[in-house]
């Protein structure tokens, strides 16, 4: 039986993936804007989701 860590661990990457795909993260990042405010008001998350998900995508620093 997986651990309580390992569950939470997946659920967040779950929802990481589902509110910002990493198309539309990519596309809004070359096309619009790269610093966290403007992208998590964009997706409608809090900035800490941004930086989770551009870590994820191997983005570095708090201006993507």
């Amino acid at each position: 039986m997986p651990k309580y860590d390992d569950m939470h661990h997946e659920a967040n990457n779950f929802a990481l993936e589902l509110l910002m795909p990493k198309a539309e993260f990519d596309k809004f990042i070359g096309e619009v804007a790269q610093d966290v405010s403007t992208i998590a008001k964009h997706f409608q998350v809090p900035s800490m989701a941004v930086r989770q998900r551009a870590k994820q995508l191997g983005y570095d620093g708090h201006n993507l």
